[in-house]
C-alpha cells in the first residue's frame, strides 16, 4: 500500500499503529513524508540473516522524523514462520532523503516468545532504521550444592 502525502508530512500519533501489513500477512507500505511517534505492527517470518524482501514487514519513505525524539515510539514483533522466533536484524523504515531521524530515547520493544528483547536503531550509511531481535541465552546452568 501507499500514502502519498505529496510536500505534506504524515503524523502518526502516540496513539497510532503502523502495520504494513495485514492480519498475518507480511507487507511493505510507502509513506512520501512520515512523522512517526507511535507503534510499529511487525511481523516476520525468517531469521534475521536469511530475510528477504517479503520476509519481514517494512516501512519506505522520502523523509523519516521522529516527532517526540523516539520517546514514545514501539514495536510489536511478531513471529509468522514456522519453529522458534528468529531473531537478528531486520530493516523497520527505509528512507532515501532528508536528514537522518533520531532515536534520543530507546523504543519499547515487544519480542515474540523465547526473545531476549530487542532495540532500535538508525543504520545512518544505509539510511535504514532497524530493529535488532536478541537470541536468548545459550548455554547449561549446573548448580552445586
Amino acid at each position: 500500500g501507499a500514502i502519498a502525502t505529496g510536500a505534506r508530512t504524515f503524523t502518526l500519533g502516540t496513539s497510532g499503529v503502523l502495520s504494513p501489513g495485514t492480519n498475518a500477512v507480511i507487507g511493505a507500505l510507502s509513506v512520501t513524508n512520515l512523522d512517526f511517534r507511535g507503534t510499529v505492527a511487525f511481523d516476520y517470518c525468517k531469521t534475521g540473516r536469511e530475510a528477504g524482501p517479503g520476509d519481514s514487514d517494512m516501512v519506505r519513505t522520502a523523509s523519516l522524523t521522529f516527532g517526540n525524539a523516539g520517546g514514545t515510539a514501539a514495536v510489536d514483533a511478531t513471529w509468522r514462520g514456522s519453529g522458534n522466533p528468529g531473531f537478528g536484524d531486520y530493516v523497520l523504515f527505509a528512507y532515501s532523503g532528508g536528514s537522518d531521524p533520531v532515536i534520543s530515547t530507546p523504543w519499547t520493544v515487544t519480542a515474540p516468545a523465547n526473545r531476549k528483547g530487542g532495540r532500535v536503531w538508525v543504520d545512518t550509511a544505509g539510511k535504514q532504521v532497524m530493529l535488532t531481535l536478541f537470541s536468548p541465552p545459550q548455554g547449561t546452568l549446573v548448580i552445586f550444592r
